[in-house]
């Protein structure tokens, strides 16, 4: 008996030093290697940044926005003077012949000169192009805005579901640690002859069923990693992962903001919805332009020259046109309706996107005040489990509880410890989307 309680006694380091062993077995490599091959931990604001200079996602959205701001300066150039100085050089050679004979001529001439031209007037041609354009750029820099909310989302979910995994590992190694306890407690009973042979067995397979979860949780933090990488936009064969920090538990008060507050602010920040509203404005522009070019049409325009060589001399006119798509084929009725059609394709694409919206607050919002009340009863549930398996641990040592009611603490307490777990960590991703979907998850002006 003083054997068994030794056992009970010094079983959780003896459990620690086999699940150590278990990990390193058989690692015979120098500590240089281990150096090398330790990952980098981040914070998550380093992981953020990281993400923000390395994720394709951004680079495209940045790319497109220079994209639009140089279509903006194409267009507007319209309403400036257009200088176009010319060089010219003309060398021609012809013969002919008449009445037998050969004649030969021979022009070789350079000309120099610079022409100016000047759009006056088009009906609004101008205007329409320029207002199209100037919202695809809005469109773009709140579609850059967007982008870096997903990324910044996307990295602090993943960041956390690798602290998430890693805390569910440390429950099972726990676990482990308890089972190879109950195990070997168990043996040197059988070996007295208080229990039943059988019971060593069950303690056996609980302890190898332990030993099963153990290997299932160690692979799902290599996994969460692997996630986190890519999140970040690095190789997943990148040394990076998430620094051991443990976030704050949230207070047990229920937020006394209602759900109806965050709606209202998704509607004012949420650069998605203001990419389409500005997506909404270019259509509009491109349909009167279209409406414009399907009518009569007048156009302006004020040119001047000079001549510097040969023959210096200027020359100014003011050209002034009229036209009338008489008969296209339909084609310019075709692009109003088109262009028409467009803007009501926009519309209805606006009223999905604040509805989305709507729906992303209000899932967000009831997830985590869900888990906010759930972390409490989690962490009442995991102290009962605890002093449920200690009461069972005393009990078997004492001869008064079986290995099963052992077994069966420990599944319990094993229970309530990843609950709390999947609690806390369900409310700061929760609160991470809430974040997100009302716009404010990307405070940080100096990130790059």
């Amino acid at each position: 008996m003083n054997r068994v309680r030794s056992i009970l006694r010094h079983g959780i380091t003896v459990a620690a030093t086999f699940v150590s062993g278990t990990i390193l077995c058989g690692a015979d490599v120098s500590a240089r290697e281990v150096i090398a091959q330790t990952p980098k931990e981040l914070t998550l604001e380093q992981a953020i940044d990281l993400a923000l200079d390395s994720q394709p996602l951004i680079a495209i959205a940045r790319s497109q926005l220079s994209s639009s701001k140089a279509r903006l300066t194409e267009t507007a150039s319209t309403y400036y003077p257009q200088l176009t100085p010319t060089l010219e050089y003309l060398y021609q050679r012809s013969s002919y012949r008449t009445g037998g004979l050969t004649s030969v001529s021979e022009t070789d001439r350079t000309e120099t000169a610079i022409g100016l031209r000047q759009k006056v007037f088009d009906m609004g041609l101008r205007e329409a192009s320029v207002d199209a354009a100037r919202s695809g750029v809005k469109a773009s820099e709140a579609s850059l805005s967007n982008s870096r909310q997903s990324v910044i989302l996307n990295v602090t979910v993943a960041f956390y579901e690798v602290l998430r995994s890693r805390e569910l590992l440390r429950v099972q190694q726990t676990s482990v640690e308890r089972a190879r306890t109950t195990l070997d407690a168990t043996k040197a009973y059988a070996e007295a002859g208080t229990v039943r042979r059988i019971d060593t067995l069950q303690a056996e397979s609980d302890y190898r069923n332990a030993m099963v979860q153990l290997g299932v949780a160690q692979n799902n933090v290599r996994l969460a990693e692997v996630g986190l990488r890519n999140a970040m936009g690095v190789s997943t064969s990148d040394r990076v992962t998430a620094a051991d920090v443990t976030p704050a538990r949230p207070s047990s008060t229920p937020d006394d903001h209602p759900a109806s507050e965050y709606i209202r602010r998704a509607m004012e920040a949420r650069p998605d919805l203001k990419r389409d509203l500005a997506l909404l404005d270019a259509d509009r522009a491109s349909a009167r332009r279209a409406r414009i070019s399907a009518g009569p049409v007048i156009e302006a325009d004020i040119t001047g020259g000079y001549r510097f060589d040969p023959d210096p001399g200027d020359n100014r006119s003011f050209i002034a046109s009229l036209s009338f798509p008489l008969f296209d084929g339909g084609a310019a009725q075709a692009r109003v309706r088109a262009a028409r059609e467009s803007v009501k394709q926009s519309e209805q694409q606006l009223e999905i996107a604040r509805q989305d919206i709507h729906l992303a607050v209000e899932e967000a919002y009831l997830i985590r005040e869900e888990a906010r009340l759930r972390i409490a009863a989690a962490q009442s549930a995991s102290e009962a489990a605890k002093a449920n398996y200690e009461a069972a641990s005393a009990g078997y040592q004492e001869g008064a509880q079986t290995v099963l009611d052992v077994i069966t603490a420990r599944t319990q307490l094993v229970t309530a410890e990843t609950n709390l777990v999947q609690s806390v960590y369900d409310y700061h991703t929760a609160d991470a989307r809430l974040q997100r979907a009302i716009g404010a998850n990307d405070r940080a002006n100096g990130r790059k």
